[in-house]
């Protein structure tokens, strides 16, 4: 999926949905996130920000809608590979508090 600046690569690998985002990690991302929670539900989630070059506070909201719908279904939501500069800005806003980061 691609609002032409960002991709966002989905994948399902056993029992986690892995999340790819390529880019910049904003609003105009809202529909990728709505059809993970349609098509891919009760899934322990994935979040791989290797590739990813900002996130702004919709970002964050998105991020939390996930943690919210894994959770509902008794799972979770691991971040993997951020960048320190993406560490810090989710380690401001508590993240580590509801996220496994590896």
């Amino acid at each position: 999926m691609s609002d032409g600046s960002t991709v966002v690569e989905i994948e399902t690998i056993g029992a986690e949905v892995h999340i790819r985002v390529l880019g910049q990690f904003t609003f105009n991302l809202r529909q990728d996130f709505r059809t993970v929670f349609a098509y891919l539900p009760e899934q322990r989630y994935v979040l791989d920000l290797s590739q990813t070059e900002f996130l702004d506070s919709s970002a964050v909201g998105l991020m939390l809608m996930l943690r919210d719908h894994a959770t509902e279904n008794g799972k979770g939501v691991v971040i993997k590979n951020a960048s320190k500069k993406l560490l810090d800005i989710l380690g401001m806003v508590g993240f580590d508090k509801y996220f496994e980061f590896i």
